[in-house]
């Protein structure tokens, strides 16, 4: 009975090894973050601009696309753009995290926190 499980074991890490090293594992990374500050980026006026990240030389994409969908929060509670830029305005001391999709770059949440 042993043998039977050990060999039925064997088999299975056999058949998934082949998918496991060509990266087929059923996953893919669809978002991506970047952390800042307040003072690492502009946040624009308009509801359908773009953030920019300029405290990140090593990041491929520098601007990110907002859409009328992205969220703000600052400390958890859910704000409008303008209350959130407005808060991280400069601020070097405010962590901003910002949640973007890697295709088409799409902000989908800004988060700020203050302590």
């Amino acid at each position: 009975m042993k043998r039977i499980a050990l060999f039925t074991l064997y088999a299975m890490l056999a058949a998934a090894s082949p998918a496991i090293a060509a990266g087929e594992t059923g996953h893919a990374m669809i978002e991506s973050s970047i952390e800042t500050t307040g003072a690492g980026v502009r946040i624009p006026d308009s509801p359908v601009g773009r953030i920019e990240i300029t405290d990140c030389e090593h990041c491929r994409d520098r601007a990110l696309q907002l859409s009328a969908s992205t969220r703000f929060t600052i400390n958890g509670a859910q704000v409008t753009q303008a209350q959130l830029r407005s808060a991280a305005n400069g601020a070097a001391d405010k962590l901003l995290t910002i949640h973007y999709t890697l295709v088409g770059l799409m902000v989908t949440r800004v988060d700020l926190v203050s302590f």
